[in-house]
């Protein structure tokens, strides 16, 4: 009777350590597929960051752009105006157009920011000769 009991144990002992095993290897697949998600979430994050950051560097670019062509002498149409300097990376250009209506004192200025030679940003301003 001893060894049947014995036997009986045994065998439950095993089936016990091999749920273990199981939920051991559940548990692992789980903790794996929350490290995955989180690795991921951080990478998309970075990315959106470094967008943000060109985004604003590009607008704190055309704005002083902007400002220095509001106090520069007028330059004729299809002129440029002075550039600003830019951060490593990043280069503006500016452009001038006739203003619709035909008026000489007015123009437009289209200012383009780039950044490795991708365009960021474009903006228009109006100058007009005083």
């Amino acid at each position: 009777m001893f060894g049947r009991n014995h036997s009986i144990r045994a065998r439950a002992g095993m089936r016990q350590r091999g749920f273990i095993m199981v939920e051991t290897v559940f548990a692992i697949a789980i903790i794996g597929t929350a490290v995955a998600t989180a690795a991921g979430a951080m990478s998309v994050s970075a990315k959106v960051m470094e967008r943000a950051s060109v985004r604003t560097t590009a607008a704190w670019i055309a704005v002083s752009q902007a400002e220095l062509i509001r106090d520069a002498t007028y330059v004729a149409t299809g002129g440029q105006y002075t550039l600003v300097p830019t951060p490593s990376g990043f280069t503006v250009s500016n452009a001038t157009s006739a203003f619709p209506g035909g008026d000489a004192a007015i123009q437009n200025v289209t200012i383009t920011v780039q950044r490795n030679g991708v365009t960021v940003l474009t903006s228009q301003i109006v100058k007009v000769d005083r």
